[in-house]
């Protein structure tokens, strides 16, 4: 008898059907089809139970009131990060943890491909030894029924971590301290046969499997107990997917047009909340899920998850800060070789900054592309050559960057940073030779300028004279108009 009471019941009743194959475990064929197919014959009534002729057996659900949310989106991130090997499964598996598994499905964990590993055991063959290896093969993960059928133990797992067999079902459904397939993975490959045909024709191994597939049945048919609250859960993470997207876009659309996010006054009834949260009301006009969003802030009287303060703000831009990072220094890493270009000014709280960027090529489909990419600023910690010098080398360092693969350097032309004795680039020439300097040329472009304009004393007055001319007009409005009049009117006559 399956029994189904209110939905704050903390226990279920599952019934098993009996069969004559728990009495002869070598009979088993039809209940393997049948188990398979998960084809119940129930009948459901107004009180939800469902009958059949059956053996009663027991299992625990939790109650559904409480931080059911909070718990079920932390088994969607747990299943979602965890690896495709058994092993790596967590010891305790709780509900929440056990239907994500169950929506997940075993294919992924099956590692039915392998590579499987070896076993070895030293038999004795006389008066010598030999050494004797066995492995599983991709054949154990199939059954041959007596009418020549084959079919796929979808219960049957490898773990490429212990080099062992578990029992997906059984590990999900059954509760014990110590067994074969379920806390322990089976290795012992010289006794596969009869090892596995014992398992899965155990009385144990038939009940997990039957949860195992009525379970999935109901999750595919939504006929759960806590169904409801499934949906409700469902609608809610689909909600919050799409707020996020929303949000996510506008952050990175305005870190794109470089564009301030705040605004003086952030209040509802701020004509002007500035660019983030307005942008957010513009696209609330076209999403109705955004829109309602906004609605419930508004008419909300305590405190509630909006996802639009400051500090998420922030939170966002240095996710998506690192995620762009990461994939910059995976091109460079992928590049093997590149250059670096540094360069300091002071900010407004008068910190030096140094800005680091990487020059690399990137060859995709036999396509060359020269890129340069910024990483990141890093304050000066001093202003001698060894001071910067070691700066750089330890924000290197800390992209997992390796200097013994930098081919050029950049920097400006003060001393300090081009000096061929003492400079940067010399020490950091002297830890990697292959590090080639080459000066700014923009600096060195204004540099020769300035040496050409001084070698020449007539020049150098006229540059003179033209300066004060400039700067006789730029110190009134009125002395301004005279000079822009008559270029404007020469400009007219000329035309």
């Amino acid at each position: 008898m399956l029994k189904f009471v209110t939905s704050s019941c903390s226990n279920v009743s599952l019934t098993l059907p009996e069969n004559d194959s728990n009495k002869n475990p070598d009979n088993n064929d039809e209940l393997q089809r049948d188990t398979e197919k998960i084809s119940l014959s129930a009948e459901t009534q107004e009180t939800g139970s469902i009958k059949s002729n059956t053996n009663e057996i027991n299992y625990a659900l939790p109650d559904i009131y409480g931080d059911e949310g909070k718990n079920n989106d932390e088994a969607v991130a747990v299943v979602n990060n965890l690896p495709n090997d058994v092993a790596s499964w967590p010891e305790v598996i709780d509900h929440h943890l056990r239907v994500e598994l169950v929506k997940a499905g075993p294919e992924k964990y099956q590692n039915k491909e392998g590579p499987f590993a070896s076993s070895s055991r030293i038999i004795k063959v006389g008066d010598s030894t030999k050494l004797e290896r066995r492995s599983v093969s991709k054949e154990w993960f199939y059954k041959i029924l007596k009418n020549g059928d084959r079919i796929l133990r979808s219960w049957l797992l490898y773990s490429k971590k212990e080099s062992g067999l578990y029992c997906y079902c059984c590990k999900l459904f059954h509760f014990t301290d110590y067994a074969l397939f379920i806390t322990k993975c089976f290795n012992n490959f010289w006794h596969l046969n009869p090892r596995i045909f014992e398992h899965e024709n155990s009385k144990i191994h038939k009940e997990c499997m039957e949860k195992w597939k009525e379970l999935a049945m109901r999750l595919q048919l939504q006929q759960t107990i806590d169904k409801n609250l499934q949906k409700h859960m469902d609608e809610e993470r689909k909600k919050w997917k799409a707020i996020l997207e929303s949000i996510v876009d506008v952050i990175l659309f305005l870190s794109k047009q470089n564009l301030p996010f705040r605004g003086h006054r952030e209040a509802f009834e701020s004509n002007n909340q500035g660019n983030f949260l307005e942008t957010v009301k513009l696209l609330a006009k076209y999403s109705p899920v955004l829109s309602k969003h906004l609605s419930d802030i508004r008419i909300s009287k305590k405190m509630t998850t909006t996802y639009l303060s400051p500090t998420i703000q922030n939170e966002l831009i240095l996710l998506l800060s690192k995620k762009v990072k990461n994939i910059v220094l995976e091109e460079v890493r992928e590049a093997k070789y590149f250059a670096i270009m540094c360069d300091s000014t002071p900010d407004i709280s008068h910190t030096d900054q140094m800005t680091l960027i990487v020059r690399y090529v990137t060859i995709k489909n036999s396509i060359a592309q020269l890129k340069e990419s910024f990483l990141n600023f890093f304050p000066l910690s001093g202003k001698t050559a060894a001071e910067i010098s070691q700066s750089i080398l330890d924000e290197l360092e800390l992209n997992n960057l390796d200097v013994m693969m930098c081919r050029g350097q950049g920097y400006d032309n003060a001393s300090t940073m081009s000096g061929i004795h003492a400079g940067v680039q010399q020490k950091i020439k002297n830890i990697n030779p292959k590090a080639l300097f080459v000066p700014c040329g923009n600096h060195t472009l204004n540099l020769a300028g300035v040496h050409a304009v001084g070698s020449s004393q007539l020049s150098d007055r006229f540059f003179a004279v033209l300066e004060r001319l400039y700067a006789f007009f730029a110190a009134s409005t009125h002395r301004w108009d005279g000079p822009s009049k008559a270029c404007a009117n020469r400009a007219e006559a000329s035309d």
